[in-house]
């Protein structure tokens, strides 16, 4: 039997004639032949190539559809009844515990869904099915933009409701799926790339089976024609209306200082001034900001517990390390590693992270760090008047400053957050923080100085001080780069 047409007839002959299809699998999974297995039947097991179907799916949300719901630790959670209006709403305790299973629902999907994409050893084809491609593509795009670093927020692990939710969040962000931001039509975000290799195709219903033949409405030729008709001028003016700022419609609301780097891969904008009355109140850090992460999240899997950490993880460890060191005191790679120690104390860094930081190799950390520190710039920081570090802002900035098709007057919401602002004899010095392994200063220096001219306007802005220079700091190179304002 060759070709999908003649198996599904086949199959559709079973059907008619009340028969069943046996299979007999071949022993150890091995031989010539296709294998259709559960996910739970599949663990433990391995293939050359792999499809994982219909994850668009829906996950069971059978248990908390009812008015009564079990759970092993909550117990019950019912609605309650009004026996005079003979109505039915949730109780809070219905919510508690209904927000309980949801919560372990999720987490058992999230490890079975880790089974799945694990199984393939050469190849891993993915399908699934939406109802809109083009409203599918543009949310799971609209809800990584701007984000900075590879995890996905908690709001987007927990209220995804397919599997394919959370692949295309994850990755969408890839360079190698650039064809989904081209369908979505909207301006990339991608991460830094480490490898990925994903390949991406959308395929109409319509396309996958043969075509139905149109009935024709024989009503429609008894129609008059419309062009023999006049037009009522009211009609005619509101049916024609277009919006007088197209170039707004395209333009997102909200940029993020990293953002505009990777914008200005993309296009050139025009440079335009800041206006000083659209300082807004600088947001609160998100550290301060309790998390809605469920626990079942929080707890890394065993298969991610290992000490190797990536290039972006390298960076957000290093940033978190500089935010809580004490530049008054520390000065060599002893004094740096007995303070990586009272953080892991203090929880600020796990044991993990802690043994990367103090274990030689490629990077070297602690004593990347301890250079800097030795360097004129740390001493300078130690002398300074006032260091403050991980400053978050948020400014409103003209549009056209950053999409050049949009029309003047618009404005784009910014937010960033400035890794070090050091203030001596009243001057701004603005520190960012770089792990690029880039070993030319200059191309540095032109990568990063639209982010770090943004970072100057704000700190201005905001603090009514001049800002008298811009570096970037190379743990790479162990040297400061001056970066040119724009």
């Amino acid at each position: 039997m060759s070709g999908l047409y003649r198996f599904l007839t086949f199959l559709q002959d079973l059907h008619d004639e009340g028969k069943g299809l046996s299979v007999t699998a071949p022993e150890g999974g091995g031989g010539d032949a296709v294998r259709i297995l559960s996910i739970h039947k599949s663990k433990g097991l391995e293939f050359p190539i792999v499809f994982l179907a219909d994850t668009g799916k829906p996950f069971n949300q059978q248990d908390t559809a009812s008015p009564l719901i079990l759970h092993k630790g909550k117990g019950a959670g019912l609605y309650c009844l009004d026996p005079d209006t003979h109505s039915l709403w949730p109780t809070l305790y219905w919510h508690a515990v209904c927000l309980s299973l949801e919560k372990e629902n999720r987490a058992e999907e999230e490890r079975l869904l880790y089974v799945a994409m694990t199984r393939a050893r050469d190849k891993l084809i993915i399908t699934g099915h939406v109802r809109s491609a083009l409203r599918s593509l543009q949310t799971w795009a609209g809800n990584v933009y701007g984000l900075e670093g590879p995890a996905l927020p908690s709001h987007l692990i927990t209220g995804a409701s397919s599997y394919l939710d959370w692949i295309m969040a994850a990755a969408a962000r890839s360079r190698s799926l650039s064809a989904l931001w081209e369908k979505a039509e909207m301006l990339p975000a991608f991460l830094p790339s480490e490898g990925e290799n994903f390949s991406f195709s959308v395929i109409s219903c319509r396309d996958l089976g043969a075509p139905r033949p149109h009935k024709t409405i024989s009503a429609i030729s008894s129609l008059p024609d419309p062009a023999l008709r006049d037009i009522p001028e009211w009609m005619n003016r509101r049916l024609s209306w277009i919006y007088s700022r197209p170039g707004a419609v395209g333009t997102p609301a909200k940029l993020t200082a990293t953002s505009s780097v990777h914008l200005e891969e993309e296009i050139s904008a025009p440079e335009k001034a800041l206006s000083s009355s659209a300082i807004l109140t600088p947001d609160l850090p998100e550290q301060d900001l309790p998390s809605a992460l469920p626990s079942e999240f929080t707890v890394p899997p065993v298969f991610l517990s290992s000490r190797k950490i990536s290039g972006t993880g390298y960076g957000t460890l290093m940033h978190t390390v500089m935010e809580n060191l004490d530049f008054s005191h520390i000065h060599d790679e002893t004094s740096v590693k007995k303070d990586l120690e009272n953080m892991t104390a203090q929880g600020i860094l796990t044991e993990d992270e802690t043994h990367f930081l103090l274990t030689p190799g490629p990077h070297h950390p602690c004593r990347a760090i301890a250079i800097f520190l030795n360097s004129p710039l740390g001493r300078r920081l130690a002398e300074a008047d006032h260091v403050r570090k991980e400053l978050p802002f948020s400014l409103l900035l003209p549009a056209d400053r950053f999409y050049p098709d949009c029309e003047p007057g618009e404005t784009v919401f910014l937010q960033g957050v400035i890794d070090c602002l050091m203030e001596k004899d009243g001057q701004l010095t603005i520190i960012d923080y770089k792990t690029d392994r880039e070993n030319n200063p200059s191309l540095l220096e032109s990568h990063y100085r639209r982010q770090l001219s943004v970072y100057a306007d704000a700190a201005e802005s905001i603090l009514q001080k001049p800002v008298d220079s811009l570096l970037l700091w190379s743990f790479h190179l162990g040297q400061a780069v001056p970066v040119s304002r724009i």
